[in-house]
């Protein structure tokens, strides 16, 4: 998959995984990070993409961000979704997501 199809994959995907790691209250960073990156890795990204995109989600957005989400949400907020698109933009060059995935 060529890495623009790749990015632009990954704005609803990590919209749902942040939905899905959501509910602790006191969450720790590398247990959100691990939850996201299982998810990804679910969803197809290999693990070091998924370590690493989870990883600069949690360092963009934080992991009690993350974690405070409601569960009953259809979707994130306005807001949320433009720190997960500008966290997507970081993680994309970060993570040098390339054409064919890892």
């Amino acid at each position: 998959m060529h890495r623009a199809a790749r990015t632009q994959l990954l704005l609803p995907i990590v919209a749902s995984l942040l939905l899905a790691a959501c509910g602790a209250k006191d969450p720790s960073k590398s247990d959100v990070t691990a939850d996201v990156a299982a998810q990804l890795v679910d969803s197809g990204y290999s693990t070091s993409e998924a370590k690493c995109v989870a990883g600069v989600l949690v360092d963009e957005i934080g992991a009690k961000e993350i974690a405070d989400v409601k569960i009953d949400d259809d979707e994130p907020s306005s807001e949320l979704k433009g720190q997960i698109a500008a966290a997507v933009l970081v993680a994309r060059d970060e993570c040098e997501i390339d054409a064919g995935g890892s």
